[in-house]
């Protein structure tokens, strides 16, 4: 699993959900939660922890917020070279085929259709870890 130290970034227009999710990543025993109300204030936070010389080191996203939506979030992600290899959560309300293969197929590492409990959350972020650490040559 991630260890304590692992920085996250929280996005979601919803502050009752950045909310319950901080709530979970601290009894999870996680400390280090930056938040973001929306894509382009994750993209300036992303830009603000680069100056200082640290790293997020998993992003946690909605999918449908105003602005810019986590998917097209997600994109320019996976399009900044300093940024495409951090893992990416998808956090939505939906959980239809096309939004999961659409998603996959913009590189996300896992998607969580909301509501979700502790014991799904913390298994989501376990398969993240488990991809990140295992070896393609198995």
């Amino acid at each position: 699993m991630f260890p304590p130290t692992t920085r996250f970034l929280l996005v979601d227009d919803m502050e009752p959900l950045r909310r319950v999710v901080r709530s979970m990543l601290k009894e999870l025993g996680y400390k280090e939660v930056e938040e973001a109300a929306s894509a382009h204030e994750a993209i300036q936070a992303l830009e603000r922890i680069a100056m200082t010389g640290r790293n997020i080191d998993i992003i946690l996203s909605d999918w449908q917020m105003p602005g810019m939506s986590g998917m097209e979030f997600l994109e320019f992600v996976r399009a900044t070279e300093s940024l495409k290899n951090i893992p990416f959560v998808m956090i939505t309300a939906e959980g239809h085929r096309e939004q999961i293969l659409a998603a996959i197929q913009a590189g996300v590492s896992s998607y969580l259709v909301k509501p979700f409990s502790l014991a799904q959350f913390h298994d989501k972020l376990k398969g993240v870890w488990i991809k990140l650490n295992s070896n393609p040559a198995d």
